[in-house]
């Protein structure tokens, strides 16, 4: 037998009201803070597109610094969607004992019944429900606002444009001081090429560590607050590496690495393949912060289902699944396999761009001695991401020895990357297959590493707004 009282139907309909007005407060709260952040991105990245019009760097990188900081309230929105979906949660929990009680609760009230038996504490909210024109049930969905949504239907999508925004704007500025920094004849300012691939090799394993650490621990728990901060800080340290030291040391050597191309020295390749590995370890950075923020948004949105397998696959294995192939001699490949995958590095000497038309495509040279063997990466021009002579690049593909497409022998078609394949065997490559809308690792999926130029314009081209933000 259940004894309800007329104290119990008043707390079971102020929990109610009480969470009832912190949802309200905590969405009015919200839609402030993304219509402030909204305008100061904006504002911020019209800035930058008018520094964009000049040549003065430094106003750029002044820009873009001010478009990362407008992005940093992508933290404190995610936190304030979390709340606001989790009492949302709790309240349409509580609804239904909430709705039944406001009907015994005016049910009781409409009785012919004296003031003196409701208890004090109660007559209150008795006389409001006793003046209820619709039923009960209907008029506690009304004093709940149920009908309304926590947080707008745009949330989840704007944090994903925030963080899309924010890694670009990271890579731009890393493009920035490359394309700032001239060809440099000394050593560096500190330690050695292999040195500055060692820090940012550092940097992604630190990152990738710690994400899955927390994907491990929630396979004992839920994602608790501790899980979200932790994976903030690594985000932020992984940034800060950047900020404070990674773009600065990768531009250098990249510097050093074109004067000794230019220079036709010894060491030239040394050090463009030191550089092209160096910015690659800051792409793959951004490719496994944006998987990172993917899943720190669907904390945010409370989507269970990329939580769930967030956690799923922490046991997968730690290092890449895509294929690792031994280096093939460029002089070698005359005498290799047709039709065989092999994989080839070297700088480029000389390429052919084709654009637009029934085949874009382009067509990478890279000479050895007596042997020059083309790279043929189908469907794109790759200039439009800044590959062109004088960058070191390392492709795997199908070897065709005689020749394909009227071009001569050796020729190497790029092949793509099947990240997806990869992502079921590891966490490295889930988390860069589930940032990909946010960040293009490796942009059309070509298994092309490639560097950058320093002091060379073009290298800017793969940072236009509207290609990574449409």
């Amino acid at each position: 037998m259940q004894i309800v009282s007329p104290i119990d139907l008043l707390l079971d309909v102020e929990a109610g009201q009480r969470l009832s007005a912190l949802r309200m407060q905590l969405r009015k709260g919200l839609d402030q803070a993304l219509a402030d952040t909204i305008a100061s991105v904006d504002s911020a990245a019209e800035a930058y597109g008018t520094s964009r019009a000049g040549t003065d760097i430094a106003v750029q990188r002044t820009a873009l610094q001010a478009l990362i900081a407008a992005t940093t309230p992508l933290t404190s929105l995610g936190d304030l969607i979390s709340q606001a979906e989790s009492v949302d949660r709790r309240l349409r929990a509580l609804a239904p004992g909430v709705i039944d009680s406001y009907e015994k609760m005016v049910s009781m009230a409409r009785l012919p019944i004296p003031e003196e038996m409701i208890p004090a504490a109660a007559r209150a909210q008795f006389a409001a429900a006793a003046g209820e024109q619709v039923d009960g049930a209907r008029a506690a969905t009304t004093m709940m606002r149920l009908s309304r949504r926590a947080t707008p239907d745009s949330a989840g999508s704007v944090l994903e444009r925030l963080a899309k925004l924010r890694i670009w704007a990271l890579h731009t500025l890393l493009l920035t001081e490359i394309v700032a920094t001239q060809p440099v004849a000394g050593p560096l300012v500190s330690g050695s090429p292999a040195d500055v691939v060692s820090e940012a090799s550092a940097a992604v394993q630190a990152l990738r560590d710690a994400a899955r650490t927390q994907a491990r621990a929630m396979r004992k728990q839920v994602m608790t607050p501790d899980i979200t901060v932790m994976l903030h800080t690594a985000l932020f340290n992984a940034e800060s590496w950047l900020t404070n030291t990674g773009i600065a040391r990768i531009a250098a050597l990249l510097g050093g690495a074109r004067f000794r191309i230019d220079a036709g020295a010894a060491d030239a390749e040394s050090w463009a393949r030191s550089g092209a590995q160096a910015y690659d370890h800051a792409r793959t950075l951004f490719a496994l912060a944006a998987g990172v923020r993917r899943v720190l948004v669907a904390q945010a949105v409370a989507d269970s289902r990329l939580l769930d397998e967030f956690a799923s696959v922490a046991t997968r294995r730690v290092g890449s699944a895509v294929p690792d192939l031994p280096r093939t001699d460029v002089r070698a490949l005359p005498a290799g396999v047709e039709n065989s995958t092999v994989e080839v590095a070297g700088i480029i000497s000389d390429a052919e761009y084709v654009s637009g038309g029934p085949a874009p495509r382009s067509v990478l040279h890279i000479v050895d001695g007596t042997v020059t063997a083309r790279l043929l990466v189908p469907f794109t021009s790759v200039d439009s991401f800044g590959v062109r002579p004088g960058t070191w690049v390392m492709a795997r593909g199908e070897l065709f020895v005689a020749g394909k497409d009227g071009m001569p022998g050796p020729v190497v078609q790029v092949g793509r990357i099947r990240r997806q394949d990869a992502a079921a065997q590891s966490f490295f490559d889930w988390l860069i297959w589930t940032g990909r809308d946010l960040f293009d690792l490796r942009p059309g999926g070509f298994d092309l590493l490639a560097g950058r130029i320093a002091g060379d314009p073009q290298t800017i081209l793969e940072s236009s707004l509207r290609r990574w933000l449409d």
